[in-house]
């Protein structure tokens, strides 16, 4: 592990007490798992670690989170940050710093480094059903984002006119509007009592993943790093699905971490919301680091 790795990996244990404590079932999806099979760890150039939690334990772990985790860990989510664009929630180390590029000039957004805690339902068998089901949740994913962030230039035709409407909407709707939506429309679907499932956080993307829940029915326990983790029983299928041959590493040249963004482990991401400027000169590569006006402060 990378000292990133190993700041998230903390996150991940103490997250990981909370829900033993409370028997709150939660597994590996996404690269999490992949890495569990393949390295026994996190894949060597990743930067976040991604758990999914069934729907209907989604709210009491979140309550319990915000009740029980130590002081320095936040849950951040849609329903307190404004401009927060992801249907899932973070947990994040409110005494790191993490800044996507997409967020430099909200700093109500920054954030420290985090763990993914994504809600998992379960979808309608019946093929017309899970169509409409898939197109609520598209539309209350593309509303909840056009409901947070300004009119984009570049948006034309129908979509600048769905923009326009949902700001319009804002009036008499609270930004926390859509996301309620989304959320009451998973809980329909209790995980343990449906047939199928989807990665239903992945709105562009839910036809693609739709899978047996049976894939999922029971967690295996898999090395990861210093310490095991669940995963879904039948994780080769679920991977497969999502990779196709897996154990094929990407070429050197992708070996990158995914995501854009400005990282300080010893700093708050609270001090970077009071100066975004530096956040901004950071990411127009006009500052190779972003310390350097907070120790020219000092």
């Amino acid at each position: 592990m990378n000292q990133l790795q190993e700041r998230i990996f903390k996150i991940y244990q103490e997250v990981s007490k909370l829900c033993q404590k409370h028997d709150i079932p939660y597994f590996a999806i996404g690269g999490t798992c992949l890495g569990a099979v393949r390295h026994q760890g996190f894949i060597p150039w990743d930067d976040d670690l991604d758990i999914a939690i069934p729907i209907e334990h989604y709210e009491e772990f979140l309550t319990l989170a915000r009740k029980e985790l130590p002081s320095y860990l936040e849950v951040y989510d849609g329903f307190d940050r404004p401009h927060h664009l992801c249907l899932f929630s973070k947990i994040i180390d409110q005494r790191t710093t993490y800044i996507h590029e997409t967020q430099k000039d909200y700093p109500d957004s920054y954030m420290g480094i985090f763990i993914d805690v994504m809600p998992i339902s379960g979808v309608p068998s019946d093929r017309k059903k899970r169509e409409r089901f898939y197109k609520k949740l598209r539309w209350y994913a593309i509303l909840n984002n056009h409901s947070r962030f300004p009119i984009r230039s570049r948006s034309k035709g129908s979509r600048q006119l769905l923009c326009a409407f949902s700001h319009g909407m804002n009036i008499f709707l609270p930004k926390q509007y859509y996301l309620k939506q989304y959320f009451q429309l998973l809980k329909k679907y209790p995980f343990f009592s449906s047939q199928w499932t989807s990665f239903v956080w992945l709105e562009s993307s839910l036809d693609r993943f739709t899978m047996p829940l049976k894939w999922f029915q029971k967690q295996v326990m898999l090395p990861f790093e210093k310490d095991r983790i669940p995963c879904p029983k039948d994780y080769d299928a679920v991977l497969k699905k999502q990779y196709q041959d897996y154990w094929i590493l990407p070429p050197v040249q992708d070996r990158v971490a995914p995501h854009k963004s400005l990282m300080d482990l010893h700093r708050s991401y609270q001090e970077y919301a009071k100066h975004p400027e530096w956040v901004n000169l950071y990411f127009s590569q006009k500052l190779s680091d972003p310390n350097e006006p907070l120790k020219d402060s000092q």
